[in-house]
């Protein structure tokens, strides 16, 4: 068994891998996640290079004019 493989963050939009222990990427996801008010299906954002979790339409995120 290999005891090295990373997880995906607990993040739903987010792609990134995380080692094994570990429930988010960043403190970004760990706050999208928990926050009562996030909108978790607007993407990630984590500002991760290698996270495809922000090419989600972030026009839900924007405030009226």
């Amino acid at each position: 068994m290999n005891t090295t493989e990373k997880q995906r963050c607990a993040h739903p939009a987010c792609t990134c891998a995380i080692p094994a222990g570990d429930a988010y990427c960043s403190e970004h996801c760990r706050k999208r996640v928990e926050s009562p008010t996030s909108d978790q299906a607007s993407g990630c954002h984590c500002g991760h290079a290698d996270c495809r979790g922000g090419q989600a339409t972030p026009s839900a995120q924007r405030e009226p004019k």
